[in-house]
């Protein structure tokens, strides 16, 4: 996302619209310099225990209309 606070409303409504998913889970907004593209935002949802259940999570979500990728710690 373009800013920190269009980030953190993405995760409001991702958070609003997938409740069950998120159960536990918290999100971690991280800045992210793309050098000529400027500065973004990423939301990061976890912890997971292992790639594993990143993985799984990340299939269910998709499954119930969500979308995601599983990214390195």
């Amino acid at each position: 996302y373009p800013s920190e606070a269009l980030a953190l409303e993405a995760w409001e409504i991702f958070r609003a619209q997938h409740a069950a998913f998120v159960t536990g889970l918290s999100q971690n907004i991280q800045r992210a310099d793309l050098g000529e593209s400027g500065i973004w935002y990423r939301v990061r949802v976890g912890p997971f225990a292992d790639n594993v259940a990143a993985s799984a999570a990340c299939e269910n979500l998709i499954a119930n209309g969500g979308s995601c990728f599983v990214a390195a710690p």
